[in-house]
């Protein structure tokens, strides 16, 4: 069953409610964003209806997602998959919507929410308090955690770039997945997906040492020593052990909004890409994941990015917007 056609106003308000929906279905959204939106629910009652129309839609995915299964995603059109609109009352996603209203009656504690975060697609500078700087990648988190010897900051998701400001009294430690990496003076990223850890030095270099708690004191050369322009990675079952070279300014271009891939597997940077996404990615199991693509795109222009990586492999992108996106 169709929908019956709604004015210019009313498509409008909805394309906007649906970008407050997604935000709200981050938990991501800060104090202020949230007094915006509740702003904007007050202003008019089109907004309100639209609001709960989108709403109503995002409870709808626990029933989409069956239908990205390999099996059967490949025989339905994009606009067969946006018309499977069958609501449910149940599923996280509805229980997702009881948290929302709950962030915006102001219930739930603002504690529970990281010092500074990112969205999908967003980037921010911290300033931190002893003059060193933080660079938040898309879809980041941190928590600032100084005190007296100790500089400690604590990446709950995503990456941060830190340019740190020497102090030879105080340690400045990053703490992510159960291991610490301690710096001075240094360049260095910290990125942490799908349960691995991947610390980047620019400049200077790094001690990462663990599995340990976020504040232990680390014994004189104890931890993997990582200088300018190499790589280490650790998990939480798994201590670092190995470095690797990289080109640290391509691997950190996205500090400055870029992408450089030089010779990435295909499967690896269209997941990079991704992170500037807030739909979800599905390759079709006969695409040419390994094959090396190489070029330089804005994370300002992802979808664009997507296209261009599509096309090397003569493969074709289709959206459904703030669903998923099928490269076929």
């Amino acid at each position: 069953m169709t929908e019956p056609p709604i004015s210019a106003g009313e498509a409008s308000a909805r394309h906007e409610a649906r970008d407050w929906v997604i935000r709200l279905a981050s938990g991501e959204m800060m104090p202020p964003e949230r007094a915006r939106l509740q702003a904007w629910l007050d202003a008019s009652h089109v907004h309100r209806d639209a609001f709960a129309h989108e709403q109503a839609f995002w409870q709808d995915l626990n029933v989409l997602k069956d239908d990205f299964a390999p099996s059967a995603r490949w025989g339905r059109s994009v606009s067969q998959l946006w018309a499977v609109r069958t609501i449910t009352a149940a599923g996280g996603l509805a229980a997702l919507a009881l948290v929302a209203g709950l962030w915006l009656a102001g219930i739930v504690p603002s504690r529970l929410v990281a010092d500074h975060v990112t969205a999908v697609g967003e980037q921010a500078v911290v300033n931190l308090p002893d003059g060193s700087v933080a660079h938040l990648n898309s879809g980041s988190a941190i928590d600032v955690r100084y005190r007296d010897q100790l500089r400690l900051i604590v990446l709950r998701r995503g990456e941060a770039l830190f340019e740190v400001k020497p102090d030879a009294a105080r340690t400045f430690r990053v703490a992510a997945l159960g291991s610490n990496t301690d710096a001075t003076g240094t360049i260095f990223a910290t990125e942490e997906r799908d349960g691995h850890v991947t610390v980047t030095v620019a400049e200077g270099s790094v001690r990462v040492f663990g599995p340990a708690p976020p504040d232990a004191p680390r014994a004189a050369g104890e931890g993997l020593s990582v200088a300018a322009n190499q790589q280490t990675a650790y998990s939480s079952q798994r201590r670092a052990l190995t470095i690797r070279p990289v080109n640290a300014v391509d691997t950190l271009a996205w500090r400055n909004g870029s992408l450089v891939f030089d010779g990435r597997p295909f499967g690896q940077a269209i997941a990079e890409v991704g992170r500037y996404i807030p739909e979800r990615i599905v390759l079709n199991a006969g695409s040419h994941r390994a094959r090396p693509v190489s070029g330089i795109f804005s994370i300002h222009a992802p979808y664009r990015a997507l296209e261009a990586l599509a096309a090397t492999q003569g493969l074709d992108v289709y959206r459904v917007p703030y669903v998923a996106i099928f490269i076929n």
